[in-house]
């Protein structure tokens, strides 16, 4: 058993989907071996992988090559070199599997398809297709329709021609078969590396300190500054008599402090950036994920939970997760009730059964199986 998993859309940005990538790279050289996995990378990503990168893909930077590319019926990060270039070296190799890692292949899967004698696998981290669609009814832009539409129908292609269609979670499986009519029963969720550091979690904090609201992302993942803010103006504001502060952390969050609004409530503190992400969990008593909007699953979701941390969230930055459907706020007061109420009964700073779900189900141990399940479902 031989696999190609192509990673072909990144833009250089070490992020949660990256993250996750990454990890599921790792559960496949499990199953099958170091010797049988091969990846295609983008050209801006440099990380080390730990697995055998056979080929880099250009990275389309200027308006004239993603123009060219889309009029020859591709996405702006694929031109049809890239497709012979892929389409050779499927042949070469002779792999039993490709694996593509998002769900816009378009004319790729197409040419795979045609030109070569293999089974493939599409991984859908999302429905590009409702994610467009709600695009276009909040921030419709007339000079990004050709290219949306360009990836709505790329989808669509995939969603035709693929042998094994993955997706995250049950409302990605219905969307798909809303938008496209095609069914599928493999469930693989997110995964992450394991960078929880045990410790003596039975130190609990004092009675007399704040209990300490934790939100991480990243600044520049405008959902999270959308989050960041409106738990801030709905439910921090309404919380000012009691002993609870709320620590916003991540990548460039510091940038918030410029941003001017966050200087007006006093028991909000932005950690920005942090050294030791690890260190900062472990200082939190509940970590919130007031996410309004979005898609596919939340990485940070997981993250909490590697490290047996309290969560409560919206329902879409819980969604997938079913060990927490009973911890979703669907308004401002259900946070604040919550809250109010882990003030009073501070909830342990390690949750075993949560640290526990994360060994199960999101790290790469946990999803083998279900890889398994999906490599078994492509070689019939």
């Amino acid at each position: 058993m031989k696999i190609l998993y192509l990673i072909l859309l990144y833009n250089g940005e070490i992020n949660g989907g990256h993250t996750y990538r990454m990890a599921t790279a790792k559960a496949l050289k499990n199953l099958i071996g170091y010797e049988n996995l091969d990846i295609v990378l983008s050209e801006l990503d440099t990380s080390d992988w730990g697995c055998n990168v056979v080929m880099r893909m250009k990275s389309y930077s200027s308006g004239k090559e993603k123009l060219r590319n889309l009029l020859e019926g591709n996405i702006t990060q694929r031109s049809n070199k890239d497709i012979d270039e892929i389409v050779n070296l499927i042949n070469k190799n002779q792999y039993d599997i490709v694996l593509f890692g998002s769900s816009e292949t378009g004319k790729l899967v197409s040419e795979v398809k045609r030109r070569c004698n293999v089974k493939t696998m599409t991984w859908y981290h999302d429905i590009v297709a409702d994610v467009i669609e709600r695009k276009k009814k909040t921030e419709f832009n007339l000079k990004m329709l050709p290219i949306w539409n360009t990836e709505k129908k790329a989808e669509g292609t995939d969603a035709r021609l693929t042998d094994v269609p993955i997706v995250l979670h049950r409302r990605d499986a219905d969307l798909l078969q809303k938008y496209w009519g095609r069914k599928t029963d493999v469930f693989i969720p997110i995964a992450l590396e394991d960078k929880f550091v045990p410790y003596d979690y039975s130190a609990e904090s004092e009675k007399n300190e704040k209990l300490q609201l934790l939100f991480v992302g990243a600044y520049n993942w405008s959902v999270n500054v959308e989050a960041a803010k409106w738990f801030c103006e709905n439910v921090m504001s309404k919380l000012n008599d009691y002993a609870v502060q709320f620590n916003i952390a991540g990548f460039q969050m510091e940038n918030l402090l410029k941003d001017g609004w966050v200087g007006q409530y006093k028991n909000v503190k932005v950690l920005g950036t942090v050294d030791d992400l690890a260190e900062t969990y472990k200082k939190a008593d509940v970590v919130v994920e007031p996410i309004l909007t979005g898609s596919g699953m939340k990485v940070k979701t997981a993250e909490a939970l590697m490290h047996g941390k309290e969560v409560i969230g919206t329902q879409e930055a819980l969604v997938g997760y079913d060990e927490l459907s009973d911890k979703v706020c669907e308004t401002a007061e259900d946070f604040i009730s919550t809250i109010i109420r882990y003030s009073t009964n501070r909830p342990a700073r390690f949750v075993p059964l949560n640290r526990l779900a994360y060994e199960e189900n999101y790290s790469i141990k946990g999803i083998e199986n279900k890889l398994r399940y999906a490599i078994s479902k492509a070689e019939k």
